[in-house]
């Protein structure tokens, strides 16, 4: 290569990066991002993630964040195809479209040509910002993505979904996803997120509506204060706070939070072994003699009133799985899961009288068992005393109790308030266990209690190492 050429290469490239960090510079001057949303591009123009899972709250500074990451790939990158879809092009033009936060967002310099009926703004330089909803997802089809941004994405279809997702493919594109959680598990949103945190290859991230400072502290506390009292506390957490909360009205256990309650359980374990001797141990067996052989394996710290909900041995359809093999493996659970040594309570429910007769029968070495009381307390005290535990952050279960996770998830009341009599045999365990030990979650104050968190047990992918840079996220040489 002669010195000539080496000499235009360096001149190409150092007009190109002049060119870009131009750009960028009136592209800052319309909009500064927030510390959370500031990880968001470090992701992408910094990391090269190509695949960002947000679960964002409303009033995070969502739609924001999808129109710069958009218009910067647009305005930097010549004939680049940026696509902002949301459950319905009429839902997208209010949020972004009618009150022209997409035809104002790019700069003047930049030459934006507004298309009403597309709804999208062409720049100069070929590149094109659109917005469209998910209904019209075949029109799409066909359509080479520099970035598919899906907002709302528990309201798409998975067809849709299907439909949209292999655009990337031509041009290795960007996919970004946004939006408030869904209310049920059976949803694409829930499933991208679990899969999205088990696959390095995806950022995800977590905006709750306290990130944003533009809205005010005081006006949040009134927001929820409000929603807490007039009964629908879970709609706030769920689509300000963007927590996972199944149920809704009718749950009885709205209180109950996956991410507040749940711990992996080589985490819970680990903490179980440090406070060993402070704790005592259950078996808790509801031996339903048809359909379902739940037990559970709990530990309870009485210095401080915090259950622990250790593991979970769950049978259904148990009609043919006899006594003489259910037994010795709800033995051979306790002893993997319990510290050595241990000598725990093994409560059941005195309606099984048959199984404590087989039990003893065949295993006469079998430790003491206790029946349960249920008379003594009704349904509806022993639930309300269960909540209590939860409520006060007292209450921890390990995430291999799935069973006893999508029961408590699913209980619910009637019309009438009437408890449901469905899938509930791990959830009168926990009566069972909170009755036999009289729990009293009053006992200690609040303060005494240790909250365990996400941040002990979980570590989204790329989401916690990412720093923040002044000029959001560019390349450091675009600045010299």
């Amino acid at each position: 290569m002669t010195e000539e050429k080496k000499d235009s290469e360096v001149w190409r490239k150092a007009k190109t990066l002049r060119y870009q960090t131009e750009r960028l510079r009136q592209l800052h001057a319309n909009w500064k991002p927030k510390k959370h949303q500031q990880k968001l591009l470090q992701a992408i123009f910094a990391d090269g993630y190509k695949r960002i899972f947000i679960r964002g709250g409303r009033k995070s500074g969502k739609t924001e964040s999808a129109l710069y990451i958009a218009n910067r790939i647009a305005g930097l990158v010549s004939n680049a195809v940026c696509s902002i879809i949301g459950p319905s092009l009429k839902q997208q033009k209010k949020i972004a479209w009618n009150n022209r936060r997409l035809q104002n967002f790019g700069p003047k310099e930049w030459g934006g040509v507004a298309r009403e009926s597309e709804t999208l703004v062409r720049y100069s330089n070929g590149s094109f910002v659109e917005l469209d909803g998910s209904e019209n997802s075949e029109s799409h089809r066909g359509e080479e993505q520099d970035i598919l941004i899906l907002d709302e994405l528990k309201d798409h279809t998975e067809d849709s979904y299907d439909a949209m997702y292999p655009n990337l493919a031509a041009r290795d594109g960007i996919l970004v996803i946004m939006g408030t959680p869904p209310r049920s598990k059976d949803n694409i949103y829930y499933k991208l997120d679990m899969a999205a945190r088990e696959d390095p290859r995806w950022c995800n991230l977590h905006w709750a509506c306290w990130d944003n400072d533009k809205v005010t502290r005081e006006w949040l506390e009134q927001e929820k204060e409000s929603y807490y009292r007039r009964g629908d506390g879970h709609i706030w957490e769920i689509e300000y706070e963007a927590k996972y909360v199944f149920g809704g009205k009718g749950s009885v256990f709205s209180i109950f939070s996956e991410e507040k309650h749940t711990l992996p359980h080589d985490v819970l374990t680990s903490l179980i072994e440090k406070d060993k001797s402070k704790m005592q141990y259950f078996i808790v067996t509801d031996p339903g003699n048809r359909i379902c052989h739940a037990t559970l394996f709990i530990a309870f710290d009485e210095t401080n009133n915090h259950v622990w909900v250790l593991d979970e041995h769950y049978i259904t359809e148990q009609e043919g799985t006899p006594t003489g093999i259910i037994f010795p493996e709800i033995m051979a659970k306790a002893a993997d899961v319990f510290p050595t040594g241990v000598k725990p309570w093994y409560i059941y429910d005195e309606a099984a009288l048959w199984y404590i007769t087989e039990v003893q029968s065949q295993f006469p070495d079998s430790p003491p068992m206790i029946p349960t009381n249920k008379a003594v307390k009704d349904k509806e005290t022993s639930i309300g005393v269960i909540k209590g535990c939860m409520g006060n952050n007292k209450y921890t279960q390990s995430d291999r109790c799935e069973n006893l996770m999508e029961e408590i998830q699913g209980y619910m009341t009637d019309k009438k308030g009437e408890y449901i009599k469905k899938r509930d045999h791990a959830i009168d365990d926990l009566r069972y266990f909170f009755d036999f030990i009289n729990y009293n979650y009053s006992l200690k104050p609040e303060s005494d209690v240790r909250v365990y968190t996400e941040d002990e047990g979980r570590a989204y992918t790329g989401a916690n190492a990412f720093g923040t840079t002044d000029d959001f996220s560019i390349d450091e040489d675009l600045w010299n």
